[in-house]
C-alpha cells in the first residue's frame, strides 16, 4: 500500500476514477438552462435552399438573398 500512496502515478490514477465522475456523470446545478451554445437550434441546409443555392442566391450574414436583391444591392451601392 505505501508504495501507490507514494508514487505520484498511482495516486494520480486513483484519483482519476473518482474526478470522472464527479465531473462528468453527477450533474450539479440548473441542467433545464443549458448554455448559449446547447441551446441554440441546430443549422441545417433544405433541399430547396440548396436548389436556390445553386441558382445563383447567396447567403449573406446567414441570410438567404435572391439573385436578383444581390444584383439591386450591388447596383445601389455603386
Amino acid at each position: 500500500m505505501q508504495a501507490i500512496v507514494h508514487s505520484g502515478i498511482s495516486s494520480a490514477a486513483l484519483m482519476a476514477v473518482p474526478r470522472f465522475f464527479l465531473f462528468n456523470e453527477l450533474r450539479f446545478g440548473n441542467s433545464t438552462a443549458p448554455s448559449v451554445d446547447a441551446a441554440k437550434p441546430a443549422r441545417f441546409l433544405t433541399p430547396s435552399k440548396l436548389k436556390d443555392l445553386r441558382e445563383g442566391d447567396q447567403s449573406i450574414n446567414g441570410v438567404f438573398v435572391d439573385t436578383a436583391e444581390v444584383k439591386r444591392l450591388a447596383h445601389c451601392r455603386s
